[in-house]
């Protein structure tokens, strides 16, 4: 697992943190092509899954699940 610090040291801030059922980070990444990835943290202040969207949250109202 990869500690949040290290994440941020990397990655910058998140363009969203999400608090609720689980947590979590959301970066847009703007590249070709676009994706958003949602970093979803552990109790211990880790990331405990990553998972990448297609298309990118941003593309369409709806597309966040």
């Amino acid at each position: 697992m990869i500690p949040l610090a290290e994440v941020y040291r990397l990655l910058g801030a998140p363009d969203e943190v999400g608090r609720g059922k689980g947590d979590f980070w959301r970066y847009d990444v703007d590249v070709d092509p676009p994706y958003t990835e949602l970093l979803w943290l552990g109790d211990d202040e880790t990331v405990a899954r990553v998972v990448r969207y297609w298309p990118p949250f941003w593309t369409a109202p709806g597309v966040f699940p």
